[in-house]
């Protein structure tokens, strides 16, 4: 079941990852690249935040307090897991980062898309600060080890060559 959960989440992310790297980057091309690039970014972040939800099992607000987040039908399956740290702040502040890296003229606009991106979570009642800007962390530290990365640095010099 956790692995289904994790794939339903992993496949709303890269939905959310196409339309904010059509938005932001797409030109007219077929950027098939950037975009194998980011869905691989999106199964490292929810790989990061899988572990961390497990081992704190921290209440959502929306449990806390035995009220509905203004998603109402994802309630229950939010109750599931682990409040802390966020997956959809790291998804998305990790997948921010890399498109700040190949689009650098926009870097402050997807910078801040993906800050609010994590923030929506808070507004909504699903999550905690301290829940999103842990999230924000792993991503962080999630982009930073692969960098270590010879393969990912190629795929991500290649994406950059083709967004150019």
């Amino acid at each position: 079941m956790k692995k289904k959960t994790l794939l339903i989440a992993a496949g709303a992310a890269a939905l959310l990852l196409l339309l904010v790297y059509s938005r932001l980057l797409y030109h007219g091309a077929c950027h098939i690249k950037p975009y194998a690039l980011l869905a691989g970014v999106v199964a490292d972040g929810m790989n990061a935040v899988a572990s961390t939800q497990e081992h704190y099992m921290r209440k959502a607000p929306f449990t806390q307090f035995k009220e509905n987040t203004m998603l109402v039908t994802n309630d229950a399956n939010l109750a599931q897991k682990g409040s802390y740290a966020s997956a959809h702040a790291c998804v998305g502040w990790a997948v921010g980062l890399i498109l700040a890296e190949i689009n650098i003229d926009r870097q402050d606009t997807i910078l801040s898309r993906a800050y609010q991106y994590g923030e929506s979570r808070v507004i909504v009642g699903a999550r905690y600060e301290s829940d999103v800007d842990a999230g924000r962390v792993l991503a962080t530290g999630a982009v930073a080890r692969l960098h270590a990365d010879e393969a990912f640095m190629e795929q991500l010099q290649k994406a950059k060559d083709e967004y150019q």
